[in-house]
């Protein structure tokens, strides 16, 4: 019973975290732990917390790496007036968190299923090894 609640947990953090950056939580986390530390000072302070703490956490989500990747891949294929490029830079900012999510999703798939064939493959390879030895053998 306990290992269920464990693998439950496990496969929910592969799905929830397979596409997400802290940079998209970064204004409700800032917000929430300037209320936090300025409610200390009062309702006044919890307020003026929470704003200070929600516009830093915008400027660090504004200053994700990868945002500013996709930026200077459109505007290299701006000036170089490579329109597939730029269609694609834009797709790219387009994908929404179910997206993402399945591109993980698929991504992991992937792997498994390779893994998959490995897990079964090998062995008979191996076995067939081994018969064709013991076969010179004797």
């Amino acid at each position: 019973m306990a290992t269920r609640w464990k693998i439950k947990f496990a496969l929910s953090l592969v799905v929830l975290l397979q596409s997400c950056s802290w940079h998209n939580f970064a204004p409700t986390t800032g917000a929430g732990i300037g209320a936090g530390v300025g409610s200390l000072g009062g309702a006044g302070g919890a307020i003026a917390g929470g704003l200070a703490g929600g516009a830093i956490g915008q400027i660090i989500e504004k200053s994700s790496e990868s945002e500013n990747a996709n930026k200077v891949k459109a505007l290299e294929a701006l000036s170089k007036g490579d329109a597939q490029a730029l269609i694609e830079a834009g797709l790219a900012d387009q994908k929404g968190w179910i997206e993402k999510t399945l591109d993980g999703i698929f991504d992991l798939m992937i792997i498994a299923g390779v893994g998959f064939a490995l897990w079964n493959f090998i062995p008979i390879f191996y076995s067939r090894y081994l018969h064709r030895k013991q076969k010179e053998k004797d």
